[in-house]
């Protein structure tokens, strides 16, 4: 595999991909539809250094619309990040989430079909779990009772994807992804927000009181997950599989707020509100799945990726004081 299509490729994982990609010498097309949910600047300044690339195309698409521009290009594997992302947006804008996530990715696998692209790696979610009583999820848990509208999207774009593998023969890897944080993480999501709170000394609020614990995976991890998804979907014959892609190791909100708080070097100001709707208490990933099938072996520590994701936070910072001139 060699041409790879990259859905939301301007977005927090999809450019960190892309990078990668490149570096190892596949051709990235990237589509993006630069959704307003956060800054188009920021998505911008994620794709920049991929356009230095000659190997790398950016087109400004909406999985929703018609994917024309794409019909004479023809690709080894589509790598489908594309979404509208976020629990509490997915209740106010369900038919949104619906036609982006679930129409967009039929309109997408309509489009492999047309072309004869039969390769897929989904970008799901560990919200499909839903609340699941046994604390640590594994693939064969259930996943019938998903709690947000975004949860819900995700599941029902397995259920189609794999129609298309018994169908269409296509083959197929949905990787159920576990709290992402890295640099260039959305803005909207705990670690990015909570920093810069932290940096104002404005205080910080919490869902619950705190002991909710997420599984939070490092962007590089999750990147080695697809790639290596990528070459196990590159079969004689059709697979299909629904993957963990983790760290295994949860870790409880206040846990994680305290760390950020002694990292930067600031006296703890909190706030506890009720828990927010459609949002799961724990997370945790069985990965035995991904470790035996795929040979995947998450490296980066919780304690190392933080320290990591706040030295880009700092970069972020200086790179936006203004200049000093004599």
């Amino acid at each position: 595999m060699k041409s790879i299509l990259v859905t939301g490729a301007a977005g927090f994982i999809g450019s960190t991909l892309s990078k990668i990609l490149l570096q190892q010498g596949y051709h990235v097309t990237g589509i993006d539809s630069f959704d307003p949910f956060y800054p188009r600047e920021i998505k911008v300044e994620n794709i920049k250094p991929l356009l230095e690339s000659k190997q790398f195309e950016l087109l400004e698409l909406d999985i929703r619309n018609s994917l024309e521009p794409l019909s004479n290009k023809k690709f080894d594997a589509v790598i489908h990040l594309a979404a509208k992302a976020g629990v509490l947006s997915s209740i106010s804008d369900t038919a949104g989430y619906l036609k982006t996530n679930v129409l967009g990715t039929n309109n997408l696998l309509e489009y492999m079909k047309k072309t004869g692209c039969r390769n897929m790696v989904f970008g799901s979610s560990s919200s499909v779990y839903g609340a699941n009583a046994s604390g640590v999820f594994s693939e064969d848990s259930s996943t019938d009772f998903p709690l947000s509208p975004y949860a819900a999207s995700k599941k029902a774009c397995e259920l189609l994807l794999h129609n298309y593998h018994h169908l269409f023969g296509f083959s197929v890897a949905c990787l159920r992804f576990f709290s992402v944080y890295g640099p260039a993480q959305r803005p909207d999501l705990a670690f990015n927000k909570f920093s810069k709170l932290m940096a104002a000394n404005q205080a910080i609020t919490l869902y619950g009181d705190g002991t909710s614990s997420r599984d939070y995976t490092y962007v590089s991890d999750i990147v080695e997950g697809i790639l290596l998804s990528l070459a196990f979907i590159d079969k004689p014959e059709p697979v299909y599989e629904c993957i963990n892609i983790g760290n295994g190791k949860p870790i409880t909100l206040i846990d994680m707020v305290k760390k950020l708080y002694a990292i930067m070097g600031k006296p703890e100001n909190l706030q506890f509100i009720d828990q927010q709707a459609g949002d799961m208490p724990h997370t945790c990933a069985n990965i035995s799945k991904a470790q035996i099938m795929l040979g995947y072996s998450p490296k980066v520590s919780f304690d190392d990726g933080l320290e990591l994701f706040m030295g880009w936070i700092e970069g972020q910072r200086k790179s936006s004081l203004p200049s000093l001139t004599t």
